[in-house]
């Protein structure tokens, strides 16, 4: 075989020499053929390139849309150049980043804020708030409501209904976020008092995460049976029952005349009213 292409080679005594020379015959003519198409597709040698069109020559320049290559740049900054007003300005940006730091260093820490972040998620079902409840007594003209319930969770909606003795259906408060809520006593006038002092009050409280879906406590509740009228004391009521009363004005009558300056207010008022009149 030939070393390119591949063309057999006879041996002296080889009865089919033929068959093999016509094998070779077929494959000098195809790489013929293959060549002719090569070299078809080649420039002759006399070529030109027409620049103006699409090649330059030779010999081209790029004339003033191209610098020399040895030119300069008049008007920039040398390689090793420096910005003071950029040092001045990390200055400035390390001074912010240090208050920064001093401003922050007595917050929580990281920590802190992720276990504070997962007690949003803090389900409150199957838990009972315990109700407290203050200001029954006479002295004190509204009932002070405070709840609880032992929970982790960061924030809870507390909703309490109240039913006064006598009225046929209870009122709700308006849903708050915390777990107090003052209760005015009805008035001396209203009609479920009944003519008595005293009446009965029942409470129900129950809360929920508002950051789940419908997660609500049990409902707690309670009911307070001796809840006074508030008794309101004016001033003239207090005259009206001490001008009644002869003892008092005994020891009144005693206190001026043992008391020589009231006395001698006692008249100039007196005078002064008279006067106006």
């Amino acid at each position: 075989m030939s070393n390119y292409l591949n063309l057999e080679k006879p041996n002296e005594n080889d009865l089919k020499w033929g068959d093999s020379v016509n094998r070779n015959t077929d494959k000098i003519d195809a790489e013929c053929n293959r060549l002719n198409t090569a070299v078809n597709g080649k420039a002759n040698i006399n070529h030109t390139h027409n620049f103006e069109n699409q090649f330059a020559p030779l010999n081209h320049n790029h004339n003033s849309l191209y610098s020399a290559i040895e030119h300069t740049h008049t008007g920039f900054a040398p390689s090793g150049h420096t910005h003071n007003e950029i040092a001045s300005l990390q200055n400035r940006m390390t001074l912010a980043e240090n208050r920064i730091n001093t401003l922050f260093s007595d917050k929580a820490d990281k920590s802190y804020v992720i276990n504070l972040l997962k007690n949003f998620e803090h389900s409150l079902a199957g838990l009972t708030p315990v109700i407290h409840l203050n200001g029954q007594g006479s002295s004190s003209q509204n009932l002070r409501v405070n709840c609880w319930l032992n929970t982790p969770a960061f924030l809870l909606e507390w909703h309490l209904s109240v039913h006064w003795l006598g009225l046929p259906n209870p009122s709700s408060r308006a849903p708050q976020n915390t777990a107090e809520f003052t209760i005015p006593k009805p008035a001396v006038n209203a009609p479920y008092w009944n003519g008595n002092p005293i009446t009965s009050v029942t409470l129900r409280v129950r809360a929920r995460n508002p950051f789940l879906n419908n997660n609500w406590t049990n409902e707690a509740i309670l009911t307070e049976s001796d809840i006074r009228m508030f008794n309101f004391i004016d001033a003239d009521k207090i005259v009206a029952a001490l001008a009644c009363n002869s003892n008092f004005r005994s020891s009144l009558a005693s206190v001026i005349v043992a008391n020589p300056s009231m006395s001698a207010q006692l008249v100039s008022l007196a005078n002064s009213q008279q006067s106006a009149t």
